[in-house]
Order: structure tokens, then sequence, then C-alpha cells
């Protein structure tokens, strides 16, 4: 998740500027402009499926939240395919459709849960008793590169189901792209 998203999905910042204009002049933009969210959002949605898959598939053995926060027996694999989120953003320098998971601030410590997992490995600290040094240790993912890998997987199949939906829209505005 840190670096290149796996997958990138580039339109002309005019043209995308046009086909909002139309989208906004629309009797009923709202309404169009809700419906093209939808499509993209749609467009991305079997990666989503595929990425809580993996996360619902960590052993509950291997790591959990504090409390029982993710849901059945407070497993983390469960509280972090619940965070999983697809952000679609139509103007500005950042335009484009995103999944992403969000900083898991209900965990102490483990703040960007998902990204540590989606590393091979990542270092924390281990508080030992009053007296005595914390020790840092290393440990193991049990999913690396789970985020990357399932989005990775279909790249050429999310960018033309966007293309298509963007395609769609301008057709149904009387543009083109």
């Amino acid at each position: 998740m840190a670096g290149k998203p796996p997958v990138e999905v580039r339109v002309d910042d005019r043209q995308l500027k046009v086909l909002m204009a139309k989208v906004k002049a629309e009797a009923d933009g709202k309404a169009v402009r809700k419906d093209l969210i939808t499509r993209l959002r749609s467009a991305v949605e079997p990666g989503v499926a595929r990425v809580q898959a993996k996360l619902r598939a960590i052993p509950r053995t291997s790591v959990s939240t504090h409390r029982g926060r993710g849901g059945a027996n407070g497993a983390l694999g469960g509280y972090l395919a619940g965070r999983v989120k697809v952000a679609v953003k139509l103007s500005g320098r950042g335009a484009g459709v995103r999944v992403r998971i969000g900083k898991t601030q209900g965990l102490r410590g483990f703040a960007w849960a998902a990204r540590r997992l989606n590393r091979k490995s990542w270092r924390h600290q281990v508080f030992a008793r009053t007296g005595r040094e914390p020790v840092w240790v290393e440990q193991d993912s049990p999913i690396p590169g789970y985020f990357d890998e399932a989005l990775a997987a279909d790249r050429a199949a999310y960018r033309a189901a966007v293309v298509a939906a963007l395609d769609d829209m301008a057709k149904r505005l009387g543009s083109t792209l």
C-alpha cells in the first residue's frame, strides 16, 4: 500500500473537466453524478471483495484486536475487512478511483495495521517487566502483499471497467473522452 498504487487509471484532465462540466450543466446533474460514482465504485468491487477475503483469512491465533473489536473473537482480519473503502474523486489533482484502508486508531500501538500486514515484516517494541529495557522484535506478516497482489491480479479488468463507465457517461451526455 505504500508507494505506487496497484491499479492506476489515467484520463486526460481536460477531458474529465469537460465531462464534469457537462454533468453539472444537466438538469438532473446530481443524479447523473451519483450514477457515475456508483458505476465507478462497482468497477472495483471485485478487487474490494478479494482484499476482504484475504484479510478474513488471517489465522485468528496470529494477531487479534484489543477487547474484541474485530467481530467474532476479536479477529484483526474481520476488523480490517470492514474498513476497506472505495474512494471516488471526480475533480482536482487526485481525481480517480482508489481502494483504501484508513488508519486503525482503535488498535493500540497498531495505527497502520493494514500497511504493516501488507509488508513482509515490521518492527515493534515488546515491553518488559518494570525495571527492564523494552526489546524490539521483528514480526512476520501472516499475509504479506495481500493488498497489492489482490488488486494487481485483475488490473486490466478494473481499468477497462472504469474507462467503460466514463465512456458511457460521456455518450449519455453527448460528449467523447
